[in-house]
């Protein structure tokens, strides 16, 4: 038996979302497209459904010259179906394929997809035994295809409305990205009331304390640190009353703040109460929550804010002993 051809599943039939899409940016010059009239337009469709019964039964089948044959019966079916939709049909059902072929040459440009139309649309001529053309012979029925316009007005302005929606979610996606609230602490200078000494070291080239401004939450586990469990991105020395500070550059508005308490162990134990602050310049500071409660870095603390206007955002230990702070990553989004 005769090897298949190396064919892929190829249909001329276009999506909903193509379709769509074709109704207010054409693939084709709308002068290429051909409109179908309310008269012809079930005739039309039962010409493209018998063209897609003939490509299924060749991709069925494997033998190539088989698959050529029902390729060029398919092809020759929608060539009919543009000249039965071009005009008034033909009674020769070879002069229909023939003026079909005349509309679907003049718009394409590729000089094999021309050859290869001249081969398998004309009837006079022999089926070309070429096994390596029958997904090009695919494509000439989808592009063919293509050309035909039978949609019913109410499905143009159906399909014309699904493509400016899916074009506006698309855009307020855009804007969502652009102007949307995000991360603004990434990145920033972060101060602090004093710095212990197993803060780990930064990046190099980078501030001392930008791993708690790096995006990493959950700080990874090292050899023989506490309990084995992670370890943690800055923390201050015992004092009354530490804090640490991220400067935005910049006013922003503020919407929420995010804190991602340490990853080794000791949440609550001496971190607590802590509070965030937010200031136009560093000097005065108003607090908009306070923490009591043990968070960690799996159930961060998350502050919503307002929006509220500031530059700096502080978390500051209230307490009245000894206390220090402890943290993997502050995060501050806004825009």
């Amino acid at each position: 038996m005769e090897a298949p051809l190396p064919t892929e599943r190829r249909d001329y039939r276009a999506s909903p979302l193509r379709r769509a899409l074709g109704v207010v940016w054409f693939e084709q010059p709308q002068s290429a497209r051909v409109r179908v009239s309310v008269s012809r337009r079930d005739e039309i469709r039962a010409r493209t459904s018998r063209a897609r019964q003939f490509l299924d039964a060749a991709r069925a089948s494997e033998a190539g010259d088989v698959q050529n044959l029902l390729a060029a019966e398919a092809l020759r079916t929608l060539l009919a179906a543009v000249a039965c939709a071009d005009e008034a049909f033909p009674l020769d059902s070879a002069v229909a394929v023939r003026a079909g072929m005349e509309r679907v040459r003049s718009t394409i440009a590729d000089p094999g997809q021309v050859a290869l139309l001249a081969a398998y649309g004309d009837p006079e001529r022999p089926i070309p035994k070429d096994r390596l053309t029958f997904p090009r012979v695919v494509d000439l029925c989808a592009w063919t295809a293509s050309l035909i316009d039978n949609s019913s007005t109410r499905e143009i302005q159906l399909f014309r409305l699904l493509a400016w929606l899916a074009l506006a979610a698309v855009l307020a996606l855009v804007a969502l990205a652009i102007f949307g609230s995000r991360n603004l602490a990434l990145g920033k200078t972060v101060t602090a009331s004093s710095v212990c000494g197993s803060t780990p070291e930064a990046p190099r080239g980078a501030q001392r304390l930008a791993r708690v401004v790096d995006g990493v939450t959950a700080e990874g586990r090292i050899s023989r640190a506490e309990w084995m469990h992670g370890t943690y991105a800055m923390c201050t020395e015992a004092q009354i009353h530490p804090w640490v500070t991220v400067d935005l550059a910049v006013i922003r508005t503020i919407d929420e703040v995010v804190v991602y308490n340490r990853s080794d162990c000791c949440w609550g134990t001496d971190d607590l109460p802590v509070a965030v602050q937010i200031s136009q310049d560093n000097q005065h500071f108003e607090t908009v929550a306070t923490r009591t409660d043990p968070f960690t870095d799996y159930l961060p603390w998350r502050v919503s804010v307002g929006p509220k206007q500031g530059r700096y955002v502080r978390l500051f230990n209230s307490g009245d002993g000894s206390k220090n702070i402890v943290l993997n990553e502050i995060e501050v989004y806004g825009h």
